[in-house]
């Protein structure tokens, strides 16, 4: 629950700056820069939320079958539904953010 928690404040946050910025920056024909990260940043906030939803939702409907069952294979599905899949989510997402900031920070060099 308190990764949900992370994930809705850090969207709360987002918006709150992509708010901010609307009235501060002047109007324009296109989306400055920095708005278009904000953005992408608030999919990706809402992709993870997403998936920790999911795998919840997997866990408890998947598990408690697994449990049951004695081969190695479900013994290693149930394995790989605990922590395995949690760090694999959040390095997918967190090369995800990352590739974010390089194309944000290239298009800002490329500017200058």
């Amino acid at each position: 629950m308190s990764k949900l928690n992370v994930g809705l404040t850090n969207i709360m946050t987002m918006t709150f700056i992509l708010g901010v910025m609307a009235d501060k920056i002047p109007r324009t024909g296109n989306i400055p820069l920095l708005g278009i990260y904000i953005i992408i940043n608030l999919v990706i906030m809402i992709l993870a939320i997403v998936v920790v939803t999911v795998i919840t939702e997997i866990r408890q409907f998947a598990v408690p079958r697994l449990k049951l069952k004695k081969s190695s294979f479900s013994q290693k599905l149930e394995t790989f539904l605990g922590t395995p899949i949690e760090y694999t989510c959040a390095v997918l997402l967190e090369l995800l953010t990352t590739a974010n900031f390089f194309v944000m920070i290239g298009y800002w060099f490329e500017d200058i």
